[in-house]
């Protein structure tokens, strides 16, 4: 029914123009079928130097055309409700060198533990769209903070949560990324 989806992870914050930000980038991607999605909370690595397309979907704020999202539904509709045993057979037989490679490059966040340990949509989609050689890039502004819930109060997550991939913000600071000027 839509042609745009906007999909917001429940720890993240828009800045007031993130859904502007988003129409404007996606209709700069709209008839290149090798960019799957946009995102809005930037890893700040260097695969993203000069807002290059990576391997790597990011759920924490993201959109897409709802044509590129079909393509992809049917096999993670069947993998999430595949039994346990099956599905990680099927990571394992798929999940080769060169898918772990085009997902390896956010340093320190690296998707392909969760995906063979845990089943989540996230992980699928991360799997499915570089089996499917497709692209995420970001977009022009940095529109989405994550602020992490709940943290972890390990003195681990507490060092690295504000730095590359994570870059994120404390709960009581989000008002002061709200309003932007674009």
């Amino acid at each position: 029914q839509y042609n745009k989806i906007i999909v917001l992870e429940d720890d993240c914050f828009p800045i007031s123009c993130a859904v502007n930000i988003f129409n404007i980038d996606l209709d700069k991607i709209a008839n290149n079928e090798e960019i799957f999605s946009i995102y809005g909370h930037h890893y700040l690595v260097p695969a993203e130097v000069n807002g290059n397309p990576i391997g790597r979907f990011n759920g924490w704020g993201w959109a897409t055309h709802s044509h590129k999202l079909e393509k992809i539904l049917p096999s993670m509709r069947e993998l999430l409700i595949m039994p346990d045993k099956e599905y990680f057979l099927y990571v394992k037989q798929h999940l080769n060198r060169n898918i772990i490679k085009r997902l390896d490059v956010t340093p320190k966040r690296n998707p392909v533990k969760t995906i063979r340990k845990h089943k989540s949509w996230d992980s699928i989609m991360c799997l499915l769209t570089a089996m499917n050689n497709l692209l995420h890039k970001r977009t022009s502004v940095r529109v989405i903070f994550n602020c992490g819930g709940d943290p972890d109060e390990s003195l681990h997550y507490k060092k690295t949560r504000k730095t590359p991939p994570f870059n994120m913000i404390d709960k009581e600071d989000v008002w002061e990324y709200f309003y932007c000027e674009v």
